[in-house]
């Protein structure tokens, strides 16, 4: 199970609940709407404070945004089980990184006692504990908890089980038809990609996910280039989006602006002016189209 999709897919369920858009959410969280989709369609990962902030707004616990047990695939081990691997899991990463169990407690706000308690299984962490973990051992929470495992392994030795059993005539029934069927599979999957290779062709852009807007402006310096896909062809140097309402009725909020490099600013076409952080030089830079996403 991936942790980001299935988180992004709870944000999704609760934002519908709650009658938002993603561009609703995004004003009360003071992001942009395309950060919003990101973390649905699990491509970024929301932060701790990120998922507390979610949690007053949708009215839930945190809890409510991590699989349950059932869901993480560990039907087969009980509450107390997992607690136990849990622990051990700590206590691994409290001594490769070489601290005490009063350091650890200390670290993250919790007394000696609490880690001992932990780390033999007594009692489990809450998940904002648990975050709190995986941020002082600087690893994923994922990494706390027991292996995932596979459903798909105790099918196929379901399906083995009963192959065995079967008399070599009609074992080769049985393969027969399973090779039919995976030629099938293949053969389906190969229209798939065609169709959607024909329908859809994407883009990569360099993308700057810091919003542009009418004002004082903004310095890019310290935002991080990302790499994303649109279905648009357009000859622009990056892509930033547009936040709030201050360059209506051209643009407006939400919407992605394709940015191109230009000594030059002709009459009529809007400009996106962007200076060095020693204000040494400046340069302009030529809007040349935007891409409106509707959700």
């Amino acid at each position: 199970m991936d942790l980001k999709k299935y988180i992004g897919n709870q944000i999704k369920t609760f934002r519908k609940s709650a009658g938002f858009t993603q561009d609703e959410l995004a004003k009360r969280l003071n992001t942009t709407k395309q950060t919003i989709s990101r973390y649905e369609k699990g491509e970024r990962k929301a932060n701790q404070d990120m998922l507390f902030e979610l949690c007053d707004i949708f009215g839930v616990s945190i809890d409510d945004f991590f699989p349950s047990q059932k869901d993480k695939g560990s039907s087969i081990m009980n509450k107390e089980e997992i607690g136990i691997v849990i622990g051990e899991n700590i206590k691994q990463y409290r001594l490769q990184n070489g601290w005490t169990q009063q350091e650890l407690g200390t670290k993250i706000g919790i007394s000696k006692n609490a880690i001992g308690n932990y780390e033999k299984g007594f009692r489990s962490p809450k998940k904002d504990t648990m975050f709190d973990l995986a941020n002082a051992f600087n690893i994923s929470i994922d990494d706390l908890f027991p292996p995932i495992q596979n459903s798909s392994s105790s099918n196929t030795s379901q399906i083995q089980s009963i192959y065995d059993e079967l008399i070599p005539l009609r074992q080769n029934k049985v393969l027969n038809y399973a090779d039919r069927q995976l030629k099938e599979q293949r053969n389906e999957g190969e229209t798939r990609e065609n169709e959607v290779s024909e329908a859809i062709q994407l883009y990569s852009y360099d993308y700057y996910d810091h919003p542009a807007s009418a004002g004082t402006g903004q310095y890019l310096n310290d935002v991080r280039v990302e790499r994303i896909e649109l279905p648009v062809d357009i000859d622009a140097d990056f892509v930033i989006p547009i936040k709030g309402d201050s360059m209506e009725p051209d643009y407006h909020d939400g919407d992605l602006v394709f940015i191109q490099t230009s000594v030059d600013l002709n009459n009529g076409v809007i400009g996106y002016l962007t200076t060095t952080e020693m204000l040494i030089s400046s340069s302009l830079l030529l809007i040349k189209t935007k891409l409106t996403y509707t959700v």
